[in-house]
């Protein structure tokens, strides 16, 4: 409910204005100090003290409103820093994972130049380990490509090749290898 005379929100169990009646309290020991000192300068001009003249004290609304302020600028710095956190968080994430497949993708093509005839005249295309490598779990991944090499007769072959690895201390090592021609 809000107060007719000076507009503050009430609570639900408030019979009477607690502002209203704290400025009412205010007035009457104002006019009970004023006829209990002597009226020295009667001519001096007394002005009457209505709530208008009076300075209204912040009210219960006012200082909620301050605290909702104060609380909304905490959040807003909170969900501000989680963010951050979070944005930095997945890149460091995403360049683990990004690591991880070049590394993986860079020993699988050492592991198929040790098995061809002619390691030397091995081109892997424009492959890339994006393309390439896929993370089977957290320490497993497959690698397929294919590589333009020399045969035994010295021709130019394209193999296909599949490669499963396993991560042990860091470090990608095959787990098994197979070329088709």
């Amino acid at each position: 409910m809000i107060c007719p005379k000076c507009g503050y929100v009430m609570g639900p169990f408030d019979v009477e204005c607690p502002r209203c009646k704290r400025l009412e309290k205010l007035q009457q020991e104002k006019q009970e100090q004023e006829s209990q000192q002597p009226n020295q300068n009667s001519q001096q001009e007394t002005t009457p003290s209505t709530s208008e003249n009076t300075p209204m004290p912040y009210t219960n609304a006012d200082n909620r409103t301050q605290r909702l302020l104060k609380i909304s600028s905490v959040f807003a710095i909170v969900m501000l820093v989680a963010n951050l956190s979070l944005v930095a968080y997945m890149h460091m994430k995403f360049n683990a994972k990004q690591r991880d497949m070049e590394f993986a993708w860079s020993t699988a093509k050492e592991v198929i130049l040790q098995h061809l005839k002619a390691p030397a005249t091995a081109s892997f295309g424009n492959q890339t380990p994006e393309k390439c490598v896929e993370l089977t779990g957290q320490n497993t991944c497959t690698v397929r490509g294919w590589v333009d090499s020399e045969n035994g007769f010295g021709a130019f072959i394209r193999t296909e090749w599949v490669v499963s690895m396993h991560k042990e201390e860091g470090v990608w090592k095959p787990d098994s290898i197979n070329l088709s021609d």
